[in-house]
This record gives C-alpha cells, structure tokens and sequence, in this order.
C-alpha cells in the first residue's frame, strides 16, 4: 500500500513538473521581433499601410544631405513590408506643396495625399498617376476614407470637414470643427465599424461625431498636465480600438524638460504621462496606459482589442525610444521595448492582418543616421 502510494505521488510530481516545463517553454502570448529598418531617405514624414498589408507608403519631403535632393521637392514611395524593397516611386509635382496626410482606399487601389496648399490627390497605386484632384480651403490636417470606401473627409486648419463622396467626387457635407484659440494641428480617423469620426486637436481637445449623420456626440478635454506646469501646446494623436467601442488619445506636451522647479527652487521630476482611453458611446474616461517621458507619441492595437502599443521616450534614457505593450485586460505591461537610439519614434502602427507593427522615426540629430521606419514582427496567442 505504501508502495504503491509512492509511485502514484512520483507519477504526480513528473507530470506537475512536464506540465510546469511545458508553461515555461509555451511562446509569450505576445511578442514583437525586428525585422528590418527602411532608410526612406524623408523627413516630415506621413506613412500608411495598404489594406493587404504588403504595400507602406511613405510620403515627406527630401533633406539634401541624406539624397542629394532640395529639401522642398516631396515623394512618395512604395515599399515592400516583406522585403523592405521599394516597389515604386509616385511621382509629386506640387513642388511648393508638402505632403501633410495620406491614407489608401479599401480597396487598396487608390491612395489619397493631402497638401499644405490645401489640395487632396487620389493616385492610382498600380500605375502612379492622379485620377483625380479636390481641394479644401486651406492647409489639409487630415485625410481618410470610410472603412466601406464610399466617402472621404478631409480636414483644413481654417476647421471644416469636406465630406465627398467616392463615385463622382461630389461634396455630400461640410462640418464646421470646433477649434480652440491655439488649435492648428490636428489628428482624426474612423472607427473600424464607420459609426464614429473623431478627431484631437493640438490644444488637446477631442470632438467625436456619429457617421453618416455627423451629428457631435462628444468634446472632451484630454490634457494631461503636471502640478504647476502650464503647457497649452500639444503633439496629438488617436486610435480606435479594432472593435469600436473604445478611443485611444495621445496627449504629448511639446517640451524635454526632465524636471521643474517648486517655490523653493527645488527640482521636482516631471511624471510620465500615459494615453488615455475613451469609452465613445459615453465619452468617458475608462483607463491610462502607456506611460513614456513627456507622454506616449502614438498608439495603436492588437486585432482583438487586447493589447495596447504606445511609443514614446524611455523613462530613464531620453535620448532612446520605446515601445510599450500593455495587456489592457490587466492593465500590466507585458513588455517594454527599444526601438531607436538617438532619436524619438513618431507614429506607431499595426497592420491591417495584425502580423506586423511599424514605427516611423523622428530624427533630432545627425546622430541618428538616415530617416527610417522599423518594421516588426507582431506575434499575438489567442
């Protein structure tokens, strides 16, 4: 009986220690692996991937001392996700026009640029020629299509939304955008579904509107401040989470100070500042995650809605790059990884099948080298 009793506890203990073996060797359930960097040779850049996510466009203008060229000629180019090779070059003629937005059609066949002269181009991606010109009033700030392709909205800096729509390029609408006193920049897109536009503003305002009443549903204040520090400047962006229900803002206050001083002169250590997301049924506040130094630059999400990607400066390297993930379940950061030295990250992206993320590069320095965007690996476990 004793014996017997011994082999059953020895059985129990191998197979607690396989099944505890297994779990450690199990793949992390999410996990991002560099895959390459491309040297566009850009700065000022705006970058968009295409809906099969094979094609990145990336579209900004030239700095002589990387290619050679003056600095105000723009380009678009089409790289391979796969292979980090070019596979076209569009060619810009608004010489005195730089490039301030861009986005592809559903469809994938048309992609859209928008200027600082205020004028919208649709290209035709195969073969690189415009197929159609619109204009808004002044400086275009945004530019998107609806998920179902039948409607583009830009945005101006003088605060209207030009609503066309796709089959003969008729105006359907124009939206006055509430702007604020300092407001010139700013930041919109669609929710997945196409029942939500929103947009952030540079004075850290965010307007979200029901689609395609466009009735304003909320005008919430998302600055994020430190004790006794007045900043009324602001570096913005937005992402909807894959299901819809939820809005991520990303409030980033332009400055590099580390530290400020009290009333004593003493130095106090400026907090880093998180993203935060909104319910946008409610437009309330649900959670902040994606904490970096001077705030997160930009977000974006995993497929199922699950995992947040934010990048943005390293706490305690600010000459270095992040980016963080964090389980938006438990509200733990699974990971924080490097991505640039030298030099901030801009936007960050994941792609329309989830398999890889993208950040571009904001270069501060010579030291940094040559503009780039790095492309990574996403690896999500159900």
């Amino acid at each position: 009986m004793f014996k017997s009793n011994s082999i059953r506890l020895g059985i129990l203990l191998v197979l607690a220690l396989l099944i505890r073996s297994k779990a450690d060797a199990a793949e992390p359930p999410v996990s991002l692996e560099f895959q390459r960097s491309i040297e566009h040779g850009l700065w000022f850049v705006k970058v968009a991937v295409s809906p099969d996510s094979k094609l990145l466009v990336v579209a900004g203008s030239y700095d002589g001392k990387y290619k050679g060229e003056d600095r105000a000629l723009s380009s678009i180019q089409l790289w391979s996700l796969e292979t980090g090779k070019v596979q076209g070059k569009i060619r810009w003629d608004r010489k005195k026009e730089g490039i301030e937005a861009v986005c592809f059609a559903p469809s994938g066949k048309l992609l859209g640029t928008a200027t600082s002269g205020g004028v919208i181009d649709l290209w035709d991606v195969n073969t690189g020629k415009r197929v159609q010109a619109l204009s808004v009033s002044k400086q275009a700030r945004t530019l998107h299509f609806s998920p179902d392709g039948k409607v583009l909205v830009a945005g101006d800096s003088a605060g209207e939304l030009v609503i066309w729509e796709t089959q003969k390029w008729s105006i359907q609408e124009r939206v006055s955008v509430p702007l604020g006193k300092q407001a010139d920049t700013w930041v919109g897109g669609y929710s997945p579904d196409g029942n939500r536009f929103a947009i952030v503003l540079d004075d850290a305002t965010v307007h979200v509107w029901e689609s395609p009443r466009w009735k304003l549903m909320h005008s919430i204040n998302a600055a994020i401040q430190a004790p006794d520090i007045k900043f009324n400047l602001f570096n913005v962006d937005l992402a909807f989470t894959p299901d819809s229900k939820a809005l991520a803002v990303v409030v980033r206050q332009v400055h590099r100070l580390l530290t400020i001083e009290d009333d004593q002169g003493r130095p106090i250590p400026i907090p880093a500042r998180g993203t935060i997301l909104f319910d946008v049924e409610k437009g309330t506040e649900i959670k902040r995650f994606g904490y970096h130094l001077t705030g997160a630059h930009s977000v974006a999400f995993s497929r199922d809605s699950r995992w947040g990607f934010s990048c943005g400066l390293q706490q305690l390297s600010p000459d270095k790059g992040e980016i963080a993930i964090t389980d938006l379940k438990t509200d733990k950061v699974a990971d924080n990884v490097p991505c640039f030295i030298e030099a901030a990250p801009g936007k960050i992206f994941v792609s329309p099948d989830g398999k890889t993320l993208v950040v571009t590069r904001i270069n501060s320095s010579s030291k940094a080298g040559p503009p780039c965007v790095s492309v990574w690996k996403l690896a999500v476990q159900k």
